[in-house]
């Protein structure tokens, strides 16, 4: 599935002469926002529980001016077994609906080595709304719609994309396709079918998810911000998310090489 997208991949940084776009302002319109500078979300709404110990850490250098580039606040959440959850957001707020879902992440594993859930509204493949994820060989995101059984999923390898670096996730479905992102490259979609479904009562969970009321943890690693749209972000907002052009035409000459369409 990779390959079906190489070719968008490699054209999608151009955009003419539009407006930047400000990532702060674009953190401001989703449905929920956490910079890990504390408990709270950009809006203040959508509190999350910490389960376990999570400690916040400040950046510094390269990293610090990457994360505020991106419209964060330098500071990260460090996982080591704990989680956080957001239950069902201020109001049901994470109880998302429509046909349409963004999900971002900028996270890091400093060790290299992957494996464990990263953000999720699971509750089983019948039942779950989304879930990032990662094994130790790649990073997937999967998707629940009312018409598709089960779920879809996306996937990239992680020694595509390098298992110790900084990686910016979005993982976006339309109502048409759902396609994956890295650090502004798109490199995996699927189709799946309907809005997304309804009467998910299980917690939104960050570094964690939870299936037959059994919570699963364990992942290792950094997480900039997470953050969560009831739209499709347009291809300058994910870029700009992902570092802006200049960085995402790199990413992609370094994941898809020299290929042309």
């Amino acid at each position: 599935r990779i390959l079906l997208a190489l070719c968008a991949a490699l054209a999608f940084s151009s955009h003419g002469g539009e407006t930047p776009v400000d990532c702060r302002e674009l953190f401001k319109s989703a449905v929920a926002t956490w910079h890990f500078a504390d408990l709270k979300d950009s809006a203040g709404k959508n509190d999350l529980a910490a389960v376990g110990t999570v400690p916040f850490v400040k950046l510094d250098g390269d990293e610090l001016q990457q994360s505020q580039h991106r419209g964060g606040d330098g500071i990260a959440a460090q996982f080591d077994g704990g989680y956080f959850d957001a239950g069902q957001g201020a109001v049901g707020a994470l109880k998302l609906g429509g046909s349409a879902i963004t999900v971002y992440v900028r996270l890091r594993s400093p060790s290299g080595v992957w494996g464990g859930p990263l953000f999720s509204k699971h509750g089983g493949h019948e039942n779950l709304v989304f879930n990032l994820f990662s094994h130790e060989s790649a990073i997937g995101f999967e998707l629940g719609t009312q018409r598709t059984p089960k779920m879809t999923q996306v996937a990239v390898p992680v020694a595509l994309i390098g298992a110790h670096d900084w990686h910016d996730i979005v993982c976006r479905y339309d109502g048409a396709k759902l396609q994956l992102f890295v650090d502004g490259v798109w490199l995996d979609e699927g189709f799946p079918m309907g809005p997304l479904r309804e009467g998910n009562t299980v917690p939104c969970l960050i570094g964690a998810e939870s299936i037959g009321g059994t919570v699963k943890s364990g992942w290792k690693g950094l997480l900039d911000h997470a953050a969560l749209w009831n739209r499709a972000l347009s291809d300058q907002e994910i870029e700009a998310l992902s570092g802006g052009a200049e960085q995402v035409a790199a990413r992609a000459k370094t994941y898809l090489g020299d290929l042309t369409c």
